[in-house]
């Protein structure tokens, strides 16, 4: 296997969510990660590794919530944290430096967060998504499905149009995102990673 990381993703065919098994590999073959989705949430075991081939960490999740026990490990294979959630609660945990001594524990799991929060993100969305013309003019109502990736660096890109009523709202709809600040990155395990969205957005033209 050669050239860039590579991933195989399986997708529903009614509403182009991923369902099924998702795996990624690294650029020398070794397989990064496998990642068990049902209509599009987290569900049973999942895993990744090291390019080295060593595990990095192992958790389980009950659609969408992390459930049971969660392990992670350094480079040099000394546990990094033990965690115990049920339904994406944590109960215990603790997490460690690469010479095992314990630090104070932080989230397995943290989400992308806009400057300043939701309520600021709908904020911007308000006064940034621009009614196209033509929907104006026939006052018709419209709806879009949009997604997009918040980067490791939280750019907002990889921008795609899952389903539109008008091409007119999908091109005002993209040009909106593209504008987006930086979000706060989502990190998982303290690592920076990226991160989907999927968001629908509805236009009411009186």
């Amino acid at each position: 296997m050669t050239g860039e990381l590579r991933q195989e993703s399986h997708f529903s065919k009614v509403d182009s969510v991923r369902d099924g098994l998702s795996t990624k590999w690294y650029r020398n073959g070794q397989l990064e990660s496998k990642t068990e989705f049902v209509k599009g949430l987290q569900h049973g075991k999942q895993e990744a590794w090291y390019e080295s081939g060593q595990q990095k960490w192992v958790s389980n999740y009950d659609k969408g919530k992390l459930d049971g026990e969660t392990k992670s490990y350094h480079s040099n294979q000394k546990p990094k944290r033990e965690d115990i959630y049920r339904q994406g609660k944590l109960l215990n945990g603790q997490c460690f430096n690469e010479n095992g001594a314990p630090v104070p524990h932080y989230l397995f799991e943290v989400m992308p967060e806009f400057p300043g929060g939701q309520k600021a993100m709908f904020q911007f969305l308000g006064n940034n998504m621009r009614i196209p013309k033509d929907m104006q003019k026939a006052k018709q109502s419209g709806h879009i499905i949009l997604s997009f990736v918040v980067g490791r660096d939280g750019q907002v890109g990889h921008i795609q149009v899952v389903k539109t009523t008008h091409e007119s709202l999908a091109r005002n709809a993209v040009q909106m995102l593209e504008a987006m600040p930086r979000w706060i990155p989502g990190t998982q395990d303290g690592e920076a990673v990226p991160v989907k969205y999927t968001v629908p957005y509805k236009i009411k033209v009186d």
